[in-house]
């Protein structure tokens, strides 16, 4: 196993590590690598099933079919000619672009 030294540490620091390794029942050696593995350790891996039944509690008493089909006809619809002139296409729209836009030079 390998040993790491740490120089320059602070008195304070050191003495707040001893005092929680005695409150978890640890060594400071042990009180040490477990605040390392907890902030640099491999990540937790979770699966998607660990979701399952999450916020269920939001969905009591409601048809969640029923919802989808409300919130679905909620949404605006798009109506050709609702707005007549508020959009106009300029006089150029259809003119080839100037080769100074693909080069980058304005």
């Amino acid at each position: 196993m390998a040993t790491l030294n740490i120089k320059n540490f602070p008195d304070a620091l050191y003495e707040r590590l001893q005092e929680r390794a005695e409150r978890e029942h640890r060594s400071l050696a042990e009180q040490v690598i477990h605040l390392l593995e907890e902030s640099a350790g491999q990540p937790a891996l979770h699966s998607i099933l660990e979701l399952r039944g999450l916020g269920k509690e939001l969905w009591k008493d409601i048809d969640p079919v029923e919802h989808v089909r409300t919130e679905r006809e909620s949404w605006a619809r798009r109506v050709p000619g609702l707005h007549p002139g508020s959009m106009e296409a300029a006089a150029d729209f259809d003119a080839p672009l100037p080769d100074e836009l693909w080069r980058g030079n304005e």
